[in-house]
């Protein structure tokens, strides 16, 4: 992660239970995002979510998505306080790279009185932190 002026910036996701270990090159746009809730992921990806306490979750899908957040089909009781902060990504597999490697879509942020879990889309954290993936 860097800031917009350049300047490198050390972050590590979810560090107690690891991180991703694919390598992370970018993020996913609000559009992509929104791909996903209507189709799904393509065949060579798959969703994950790391958290600090629950570790990794696979496979979920997209429920809704507006202007700064997306809510999740993964139970509510799936995450635990703790997780807040811990990101929501894609591993792409493709056969065109020669590693699997992973684009932010947002961070876990909250569950809310229906039991639905969220993550912020990162590039509105980008926008707002003037940071970038």
């Amino acid at each position: 992660m860097h800031n917009t002026s350049g300047n490198a910036l050390e972050y590590e996701f979810a560090t107690n239970h690891g991180t991703t270990s694919g390598d992370i090159i970018g993020t996913l746009s609000r559009e992509r995002i929104k791909d996903i809730e209507d189709d799904g992921t393509w065949d060579d990806e798959m969703t994950y979510h790391q958290g600090a306490r629950t570790g990794e979750e696979r496979g979920y899908g997209i429920e809704k998505v507006n202007d700064n957040a997306f809510q999740t089909d993964i139970p509510h009781d799936s995450v635990q306080q703790g997780d807040s902060g811990g990101p929501y990504y894609v591993r792409n597999t493709s056969s065109v790279s020669p590693t699997p490697f992973d684009l932010i879509m947002g961070v876990h942020s909250w569950s809310d009185a229906d039991e639905n879990t969220w993550g912020t889309i990162m590039e509105v954290i980008e926008d707002e932190l003037g940071v970038e993936v």
